[in-house]
């Protein structure tokens, strides 16, 4: 599969996770938690696709969550970087289409991309944070994110988009 189709495809994906973020993320609200829909097309694209396509759509979600909630311009472009970089190794190092390895990671990377924004925008109690928020939030985003990939993965995406073997890897790049 060229590259470009790829780009497009996850552009395609990251617009419309931004999409359905801003127009149903509060509909999913539960008191202080919401699910983070771009974080999890993100860690989805970065386990299926590896580091670099991540990285440039992890720093694209990112400015665009930083323009709709502009605390501290950069922080979520920051942390969406790292995190997708990260996605991106942890789908190069581990088989990914495993379940249980896409909730841990999904979960993991929930709880390091909020303590990245925490950390930057200066939240006092960091730990507290993390306890009280964070962690609940990822567990919820893990959640509905489970949720969101087996509707994309069975019935919108076709047969194998998602799917990375050595071969495909190798003509990727």
């Amino acid at each position: 599969m060229p590259t470009t189709s790829v780009s497009r495809r996850w552009i395609f994906v990251a617009l419309s996770a931004g999409l359905v973020n801003a127009l149903f993320a509060r509909w999913l609200q539960i008191g202080p938690w919401q699910p983070d829909i771009l974080l999890v097309s993100l860690v989805y694209l970065g386990l299926t696709s590896g580091p670099t396509a991540a990285v440039l759509v992890g720093f694209l979600t990112g400015i665009y969550q930083d323009l709709y909630a502009p605390q501290i311009l950069g922080t979520h472009a920051l942390a969406h970087t790292v995190t997708g970089y990260l996605a991106g190794v942890v789908g190069e190092k581990v088989q990914a289409e495993q379940v249980v390895i896409q909730v841990t990671t999904l979960c993991a990377l929930c709880l390091l991309n909020s303590a990245m924004v925490g950390l930057t925008m200066g939240v006092s109690g960091l730990v507290g944070f993390l306890i009280h928020r964070a962690l609940l939030s990822a567990v919820y985003t893990t959640v509905v994110g489970l949720l969101l990939v087996a509707v994309m993965s069975h019935w919108l995406l076709p047969r194998g988009w998602g799917v990375r073997d050595a071969s495909a890897r190798r003509r990727v790049r």
